[in-house]
């Protein structure tokens, strides 16, 4: 009987009538979850599609950005490239200059000097350290240094045309004057000079020559003897 039942429920219209239903729902369960799973898919692959094109509009601005500061360093390195091969060139040719003015110096026996002003500190070339009895080419302290070297008549003179040149008075310097340095002979040096100024005009540096003009000033003082003074006598024969 129970057989029987069994075989009569399975095959009976409820039977499959409900067996149908439970498919029905399976599949549209199965259904409406495979289309939320898919939609929630799409919906994840839309937000990584928009982070993903926001990240490379970024990459783009980025990108754009490193392309603009590699064209500006080129261009700045090419310009400081193009500053520096001037820098060497004009110091190939200030070497040679200096070189040149150095070997003048040399054969008319005159004095290459370089004052810096703010350091007060003077470099003279090696030879002439030595001739007037320095011990070193590097003079520190010059400002009081020299005036111990100059006689009080010529020390006025001198220090009055030098703070004229300073002022700006005249823009070159040019003066004769007698010093005493190492040993008991005095020289007679001429000076020459020009001036580097800061922008307010403050002078920073000075630099020129010296030239020994002792001689000269010799045969100028034996001239002036045998112009106003007898040759035999030594009494002046004229007015002066």
């Amino acid at each position: 009987y129970d057989i029987y039942m069994k075989y009569f429920y399975s095959h009976s219209d409820y039977y499959m009538e409900s067996s149908r239903n439970q498919t029905l729902s399976i599949v549209v369960t199965g259904g409406i979850s495979t289309l939320f799973l898919f939609f929630i898919l799409k919906l994840y692959i839309d937000i990584l599609k928009r982070r993903l094109s926001l990240n490379f509009e970024k990459l783009k601005k980025v990108n754009l950005d490193l392309t603009n500061a590699h064209d500006i360093l080129q261009s700045q390195y090419e310009e400081i490239q193009a500053q520096y091969e001037e820098i060497e060139t004009n110091r190939y040719s200030l070497e040679k200059s200096e070189e040149r003015y150095r070997l003048i110096a040399l054969a008319a026996n005159d004095c290459l000097w370089d004052w810096d002003i703010a350091l007060d500190i003077l470099y003279i070339t090696d030879k002439w350290a030595e001739r007037i009895g320095f011990s070193n080419s590097t003079i520190h302290g010059f400002s009081k240094v020299w005036r111990d070297y100059i006689t009080i008549y010529e020390d006025s003179i001198f220090v009055d045309k030098l703070q004229n040149f300073w002022r700006g008075k005249f823009e070159h310097f040019s003066e004769e004057v007698k010093l005493k340095f190492a040993g008991p002979d005095f020289f007679w040096l001429l000076v020459k000079a020009t001036i580097i100024r800061n922008l307010e005009g403050k002078p920073l540096r000075m630099a020129g020559t010296l030239s020994d003009i002792s001689e000269q000033k010799e045969y100028e003082g034996k001239i002036y003897q045998l112009a106003y003074f007898d040759y035999l006598t030594k009494i002046p024969n004229r007015f002066q």
